[in-house]
């Protein structure tokens, strides 16, 4: 992280109450778990990607060629998370959304499709069709 990050991230803590720090070190616990938890379901995602990039080249050669770029980025994003802290994490996001606030919005949108597809699926012992249904 720049010094720049980490000093706001320092005075962002500071400005808190004394009286809110178990529930910032609380929150943090939980940030630092869904962290793990994220990089985990990535790289697994990822290894999905590839065996599926696998089985489509020789019909689809080009489509198995994207697969597999994304499943790299994937890998990637696992591999930053295993190995970058939340605050390390929340001040890049910061800076992408100060820098290119377009994309970060689109990747917002992005994951939180697919968080819900995910989360729908059979495979993750949803229905794959909305509530109520």
């Amino acid at each position: 992280m720049t010094d720049a990050g980490e000093s706001s991230t320092r005075e962002a803590g500071a400005s808190f109450s004394p009286e809110a720090k178990p529930a910032r070190e609380q929150a943090r616990t939980a940030a630092e778990q869904q962290k793990a938890v994220s990089a985990t379901k990535a790289k697994a995602l990822a290894d999905a990607a590839q065996k599926a990039a696998d089985e489509l080249e020789p019909e689809l050669p080009l489509a198995a060629a994207y697969i597999r770029g994304a499943a790299e980025k994937l890998q990637q994003a696992s591999s930053a998370l295993e190995k970058r802290s939340v605050d390390e994490l929340a001040g890049a996001l910061g800076d992408a959304a100060r820098n290119r606030p377009a994309a970060v919005f689109g990747a917002a949108a992005i994951a939180g499709l697919a968080f819900s597809l995910l989360t729908k699926s059979p495979a993750a012992g949803g229905s794959g069709r909305p509530a109520g249904e």
